[in-house]
């Protein structure tokens, strides 16, 4: 006897910036990736008209690049903290004591953007409900702290800059406040001090951080927000979920786990969303489509943070665990980096699956690394699409579109 299933699907989507390039005859990938998910949202939105559940088909859309912008009005949550954990879970922290990031934004007269850094493990690779009486459960806002001033020399042939008190080169990157220089030679307690983010410093902020997202405490939170799942029974109901498709942009490096895991909370009945069913629950399909156009990445820099700001901080923080478990620290190579992020990526897919979720995954002109992550995490090797070409991702999705159709006819 068939029995019809409910369809909860989150769309988990690759928006860095190598996504503004074009791959083969088509057009440019993040453009061609929303077209193709468009129609899907279509074809499944005229599945759920036909349906006689008024709920049939649940649709949820995490952009994702080297973090997940959850979206601002969570401020206030409840699962969300603004001051890190003081657990070791969660690694070293950039203020050497607990600060209240909102309160630092607030002070600085700067907003938080929305996008989360990355829960210490094994929280990051679970659904696990964040509860304030396990702090490392909890999220925190994602903050980019001031790095420390420059002098503006620069060295011959280079954009490396020389720091007037320590005569260190490096690279300075998300330089938005004035630090006081009489208080330290040393780089991290300059960058830690938290007395430069006070109240009346506010004008010492640059234009630059007020602005946008490429400096100040939201630089590389660039990404359009997450739509939680949303019924697409109605036009109305499709059209906010292609909405969301459209504002997606290209920008930043790629965290894939961090996207997966936040795909997996979307359909999850756990907080922080808790709009998925329970799991076991009969007559219901939880569906993750999930595509990257390239290697997991965790800048490497030259100057002493070793890196730029990520969901999972800096890389000395020590909040990245490799697959032997062990937290990398500064010096940590490209590929143990990329290594350690594949790791998480493929554990969260193995976590979710165990819970009876399925995946369909996409390469769009990956390396033959990266192709093995995503066949791993696919449910079946008949779910895992190779692409490159993007003008293939319109058949692309048109065939997974078939096949979660194919979802909502249980034997």
């Amino acid at each position: 006897m068939r029995s019809v299933n409910k369809l909860e699907v989150a769309l988990v989507l690759d928006n860095t910036g190598s996504m503004g390039s074009k791959l083969g005859s088509g057009d440019k990938k993040i453009d061609a990736l929303i077209d193709a998910s468009k129609d899907l949202v279509d074809t499944l939105s005229a599945a759920a008209a036909r349906a006689s559940e008024t709920d049939a088909v649940k649709i949820a859309v995490v952009p994702f690049s080297m973090t997940v912008n959850v979206g601002s009005t969570y401020s206030s949550a409840n699962w969300i903290t603004g001051t890190m954990p003081t657990s070791s879970d969660y690694g070293d922290d950039v203020f050497g004591s607990a600060q209240n990031r909102f309160t630092l934004l607030t002070q600085t007269g700067l907003s938080w953007a929305g996008c989360v850094e990355s829960r210490p493990d094994p929280y990051d690779i679970s659904d696990a409900a964040p509860n304030s009486a396990t702090p490392a459960s909890m999220f925190i806002p994602y903050f980019a702290p001031d790095e420390p001033d420059d002098d503006k020399v620069t060295k011959s042939g280079s954009n490396k800059y020389r720091d007037a008190r320590t005569n260190w080169w490096g690279e300075i990157y998300n330089n938005w406040i004035t630090d006081d220089k009489t208080k330290s030679k040393d780089w991290f307690t300059r960058q830690g001090n938290t007395s430069k983010y006070a109240a009346n410093n506010k004008s010492k902020v640059i234009s630059d951080a007020k602005n946008g997202t490429n400096y100040g405490p939201n630089a590389g939170c660039g990404i359009t927000s997450v739509l939680r799942m949303t019924n697409v029974r109605t036009s109305a109901g499709a059209t906010t979920v292609k909405n969301k498709l459209d504002d997606m942009v290209a920008t930043g490096n790629t965290n894939v786990a961090m996207g997966t895991v936040w795909g997996w909370h979307m359909v999850s009945p756990n907080a922080p969303f808790a709009d998925g069913s329970a799991y076991g629950t009969k007559n219901v399909s939880k569906v993750m489509v999930l595509l990257t156009d390239g290697d997991n990445v965790m800048s490497e820099t030259s100057n002493p943070n070793d890196g730029t700001y990520s969901g999972y901080g800096y890389i000395w923080q020590k909040r990245l665990k490799n697959a032997s478990n062990v937290a990398l620290d500064a010096g940590a190579t490209g590929t143990d980096r990329r290594n350690a992020m594949d790791s998480r990526q493929k554990k969260t897919c193995a976590a979710a699956k165990a819970k009876g979720v399925i995946i369909y995954s996409i390469g769009v002109g990956v390396s033959a690394h990266s192709k093995g992550i995503l066949q791993e995490c696919a449910s079946t090797s008949d779910k895992y699409y190779d692409v490159t070409d993007s003008a293939q991702l319109a058949a692309v999705f048109d065939a997974i579109a078939g096949s979660i159709q194919n979802l909502r006819i249980a034997k």
